[in-house]
This record gives structure tokens, C-alpha cells and sequence, in this order.
């Protein structure tokens, strides 16, 4: 039987390894901050779009759980407590949640298609923060 074979010699070709594909770009997602605000040269405006998009992203995604905590606050905190419980608290908090977090990811694909919509993001975050801020001061106790 012979299960193992000896070579005196290896030999790879390794001439289809050392070619360069010029076509490969890295995704946005792929990319440091720094290549998103200055791109390279003769990048298209379809990925210009989706450079745009992804870098108003990555300064809004860490707002998110703020905004998030801030919700819940202003609607569970709303209102006086009871023994039977505040389920519908609970079921506010989770809508505004929803509904912020559909209109923030449904603002993100319109910035994919048109720069025009940028403000409109930082505009529902300033809204939603303002009106939780606003509900939470409306009904502070001492």
C-alpha cells in the first residue's frame, strides 16, 4: 500500500497569483471615514451616493441607542403608576421606537438617491430628541 508520497521537489506556479484584478473596489461599508468624505478619483456618482449615504450612517448609528433609551423613558415615565401596570406605556414606548426607527432607515435609502434629503435625517432625530426631552420635562415631579 502506499498512502503517503514523497517528492524530491515542490514545484508551484505561481505566476496566476501575483495578477492584479483592477476592477475590485471595496464596498462603503468597507471603507475608513477618511475615504468616504475624499474618494478617489473617477468614482461614479451611483457609489458617491452610497459613499454619502454610508458616511451620514456612521455618525447617526451611535445615536441611536440614545434616542432609543430616550423614548422609553419619556413614554413609560409618562403618566402616574398603578398597580394594574402601565402596559400602555409600554406599547407607546414601542411604537415611537418603531415609527423613529422606520423613518430613520427609510430617510437613509432616500440619501442613497438624492443629497437633498441629509437634513431630513438630522431633522427627525432633532424632533424626536426634542419632543422626549419636552414630555420628560412636562412631567417632572418634585
Amino acid at each position: 500500500k502506499t498512502e503517503i508520497l514523497n517528492f524530491d521537489n515542490y514545484v508551484f506556479n505561481l505566476t496566476d497569483t501575483q495578477k492584479k484584478d483592477n476592477g475590485f473596489q471595496w464596498k462603503p461599508k468597507e471603507r475608513y471615514i477618511d475615504e468616504l468624505i475624499n474618494p478617489e478619483e473617477g468614482v461614479g456618482e451611483k457609489n458617491l451616493s452610497k459613499y454619502r449615504a454610508e458616511l451620514h450612517q456612521r455618525f447617526t448609528y451611535p445615536l441611536l441607542p440614545i434616542m432609543f433609551s430616550l423614548i422609553a423613558l419619556s413614554c413609560i415615565l409618562k403618566g402616574d403608576f398603578s398597580r394594574r401596570g402601565n402596559s400602555s406605556n409600554i406599547i407607546t414606548a414601542i411604537f415611537f421606537a418603531t415609527l423613529f426607527l422606520v423613518i430613520t432607515t427609510v430617510i437613509y435609502d432616500l440619501i442613497e438617491s438624492s443629497p437633498k434629503y441629509i437634513p431630513c435625517l438630522y431633522i427627525n432625530f432633532a424632533l424626536f430628541f426634542g419632543a422626549g426631552l419636552y414630555i420628560l420635562k412636562s412631567n417632572y415631579r418634585r
